[in-house]
């Protein structure tokens, strides 16, 4: 494991719009339109369909393809701007999944949008490992156990607004969010 003092950002939901990419894979509708389903993060049961059904066309095309979320580019900037703050890096932290490809798309997403964050890219489920190694390093995520966990191992986080998260309330703000978050971190270890 390599980990340093840092920024680590999510891909999928933070950067790249796995629910649109899986909802289009699936032919299905987005169903974090209907209110009943703010804050469900597990999709597939909204779906009322099997797991292995719901990731079965998560391979290497469908990784690539996937679209940037609409605050992308800004959400890679605000990395940036407070990693120079901080003097640190920015690194992408994503989950693989078990998928064929999943690894490749991933990267070449990547390469394709950010060919500059291609190099610094951590592939780990337990991300909170890298809080515990690197502390104080902020993670920027989608996923409330994840920011969770890393703050317990000793690190901060933002957690990105979604529709699918404990956020979802603040999901039209999400800038705001993360700059606040962002801030707060710069303040307090910085």
């Amino acid at each position: 494991m390599s980990a340093s003092y840092g920024v680590y950002l999510d891909q999928d939901g933070v950067l790249a719009d796995f629910v649109s990419g899986i909802c289009q894979a699936h032919g299905r509708d987005d169903p974090y339109h209907h209110p009943d389903s703010k804050g469900v993060w597990d999709i597939w049961e909204l779906w009322d369909i099997p797991l292995d059904e719901f990731w079965k066309p998560c391979e290497y095309d469908f990784w690539r393809g996937l679209p940037k979320t609409p605050e992308a580019d800004t959400l890679e900037r605000v990395a940036f701007w407070a990693a120079i703050q901080a003097r640190a890096q920015v690194r992408i932290i994503t989950m693989p999944s078990q998928n064929d490809g999943c690894v490749n798309g991933k990267l070449d997403w990547l390469d394709h949008h950010y060919p500059h964050l291609g190099h610094e890219v951590i592939f780990e489920r337990d991300k909170w490992k890298y809080a515990k190694v690197a502390q104080g390093s902020l993670l920027i995520d989608d996923n409330a156990r994840n920011c969770d966990k890393w703050e317990r191992a000793g690190g901060k986080a933002v957690l990105v607004p979604r529709p699918w998260n404990t956020a979802w309330q603040h999901a039209g703000g999400v800038m705001e969010v993360v700059r606040n978050g962002v801030g707060k971190w710069l303040a307090e270890d910085n």
